[in-house]
C-alpha cells in the first residue's frame, strides 16, 4: 500500500507517493490540489539507515537524505523521523519556484486594503508574535510563496512549512502582494518608507535559497526585485502593542 498525495503550494503542484506509514501532516488537507495539469513526482521513501547524499542535486539534515531532478524528485527519512519528509518537500518549493516565476520568502503576511502586506525581519523579531496579535488579519507567519497573477501583479500564498506549525495564522487561498515592509522593534508603532532598493536587499536576504548549487540564483534575485517595484515599500516598527497595525492601515 501507498500513500498518494497531490499537493499545491501557489503555482507549483507536486504528486508526492510514499509508504503508507509515512506520517501525513493536517495541512496537507489545505494545499490538497485540485486543478489538472503538470506536476512534479515526488517520491518518499523510509529507511532504517539513511544513503549518503552522492550525485547531482543531493542535499541533507538531519533526517533527511533528498535528490531534486528536472522531472522527479526523490526523498529518503529515517524510518524513526518519518515527519522530516516534509521539511524536504519545503526545500525542495524553495528550489523549484523559481522556476515558474516564483519565490518562498521568510516572511510573516498580514491583511490590509487591498492584498497583504509582507512583513520581513531576521528571526526572533516577532514575526509570528505579530501575526498573533493580528488575529483574523494574520495572512501568514513564517513564509509565503509569491508568483504573479498572470498580468504582472505579485500575488502570495502561504506556506505551512513551519517548525512551529501553527495553522489558525495561516490562510488558504491566494491574496495580492500590497505593502512589503522591514519589520523593526521600537518603543512605539510607526511606518515610514524606504527606498526601494533597501527593500530590494530585504528581499533578497529574505528568499529562500536552493539547498544545493542554485541553477535559479538569476531568476530568484530578478523575482524578488520585481517584487520590490510592484508593491509599496516602506519600515514598520512594532512596539509589541495593540496598536501596531494603525500606522501601516494610515499609510494606505
Amino acid at each position: 500500500m501507498t500513500v498518494r498525495l497531490r499537493l499545491a503550494f501557489g503555482p507549483l503542484t507536486y504528486v508526492v507517493e510514499g509508504p503508507d506509514e509515512l506520517p501525513v501532516p493536517p495541512w496537507c488537507e489545505r494545499h490538497r490540489g485540485e486543478r489538472e495539469g503538470a506536476a512534479q513526482a515526488v517520491t518518499v521513501e523510509a529507511l532504517d539507515a539513511l544513503p549518503a547524499a552522492e550525485g547531482d542535486g543531493a542535499f541533507a539534515d538531519a533526517g533527511f537524505v533528498a535528490w531534486h531532478g528536472l522531472a522527479a524528485h526523490r526523498i529518503v527519512v529515517d524510518r524513526a523521523r518519518g515527519p522530516r519528509w516534509a521539511s524536504a518537500l519545503a526545500a525542495l518549493v524553495g528550489h523549484d519556484a523559481p522556476a515558474v516565476g516564483a519565490v518562498v520568502i521568510h516572511c510573516a503576511a498580514i491583511r490590509v486594503d487591498g492584498g497583504v502586506a509582507l512583513l520581513l525581519a531576521p528571526s526572533g523579531t516577532g514575526k509570528t508574535t505579530f501575526a498573533r496579535a493580528a488575529g483574523p488579519r494574520s495572512f501568514a507567519h513564517n513564509a509565503v510563496i509569491v508568483g504573479d497573477d498572470g498580468e504582472g501583479r505579485p500575488v502570495a500564498w502561504a506556506l505551512p512549512f513551519a517548525g512551529d506549525p501553527q495553522r489558525e495564522l495561516d490562510a488558504p487561498g491566494a491574496a495580492p502582494v500590497r505593502v512589503v515592509a522591514q519589520l523593526v522593534r521600537a518603543e512605539a508603532p510607526g511606518f515610514e518608507w524606504i527606498a526601494r532598493s533597501a527593500a530590494t536587499v530585504s528581499l533578497a536576504r529574505a528568499t529562500v535559497r536552493a539547498p544545493t548549487r542554485d541553477p535559479w540564483a538569476r531568476e530568484r534575485f530578478m523575482v524578488a526585485s520585481a517584487l520590490a517595484t510592484r508593491a509599496i515599500v516602506g519600515r514598520l516598527c512594532t512596539s509589541r502593542g495593540p496598536r501596531d497595525l494603525e500606522p501601516l492601515d494610515a499609510a494606505l
